[in-house]
């Protein structure tokens, strides 16, 4: 059995979407891309196609493996996914040591992961290269929550909710929500603050509004969050499984529901 690599840009967006969905057939959730939800998933988690590579089984593709990178420094293994028939023979670890061997090559200094928590397999494999648990990442979601009005409530830029997640964020926040990221994405992107708190969230006038990023100065987080809910009523508020564990509680307490699926956040140094 041979495996090689290939360019991810050898292949055109109808072929790449393809196989990313066949790397993840039967998987612990449900991930199908079109060609076209495949270039926005590309352009939002800022995949470097020209870094990413196409796992070859005797030339015919099995795999696939995204990397975004920064700064030339740090890179971060977006997804990896290898065909079901060849699930635990051996591809999976041939794959994940050519990645790393090519990071080194770029004099990359660390390379970042976030691994289904049930997903032990995968886990095992990442730990066996050497990839440490940082912290688990958690979803939440709640539908019509009550709400606590407060006229202090308003809105404020990207910049600003930004500047202050410099300063007070979480650290080592994954790469989806931080304030890098979220800097050059800043699409449907709206944020708002109450004292000295702030959160950046999706288009709140939709039906699912989704929190992107929430920090504080003083620990009152929890009154933002009743007052946007107030604000826009009737809505289902999702939190992705991408927030830190030490932000859980102030989700937990809002009686916020936690997703079945959690994370593991990883890096390894190299």
């Amino acid at each position: 059995m041979h495996y090689s690599l290939q360019p991810a840009p050898t292949y055109a967006t109808e072929q790449l979407a393809p196989i990313f969905n066949r790397g993840f057939d039967d998987y612990f959730i449900h991930i199908f891309f079109t060609p076209e939800s495949f270039e926005i998933f590309v352009k939002r988690d800022e995949i470097d196609l020209t870094l990413s590579r196409v796992l070859l089984k005797d030339d015919e593709p099995v795999g696939l493996g995204l990397i975004a990178s920064r700064a030339g420094k740090v890179s971060r293994l977006a997804t990896m996914g290898i065909v079901k028939e060849l699930r635990g023979q051996g591809a999976g670890t041939w794959f994940v040591d050519a990645l790393l061997n090519e990071a080194r090559a770029r004099i990359d200094e660390k390379m970042l992961l976030e691994v289904i928590y049930e997903n032990k397999t995968a886990l095992h494999i990442y730990e066996k290269f050497g990839f440490k648990k940082m912290r688990r990442l958690y979803g939440f979601m709640v539908g019509n929550p009550a709400g606590e009005p407060d006229e202090g409530l308003g809105a404020c830029s990207i910049d600003q909710a930004l500047e202050k997640a410099a300063a007070y964020a979480v650290p080592n926040l994954p790469w989806q929500v931080n304030a890098e990221t979220l800097c050059k994405n800043p699409t449907s992107a709206f944020g708002f603050r109450l004292g000295k708190s702030y959160i950046v969230i999706s288009d709140p006038e939709r039906e699912h509004a989704g929190i992107r990023l929430l920090i504080s100065e003083d620990g009152s987080e929890a009154a933002l969050l009743k007052a946007l809910f107030a604000k826009y009523p009737g809505k289902i508020w999702r939190v992705p499984a991408i927030f830190p564990e030490e932000q859980s509680p102030i989700f937990e307490k809002l009686g916020m529901q936690k997703d079945d699926i959690s994370q593991w956040q990883m890096d390894i140094k190299l």
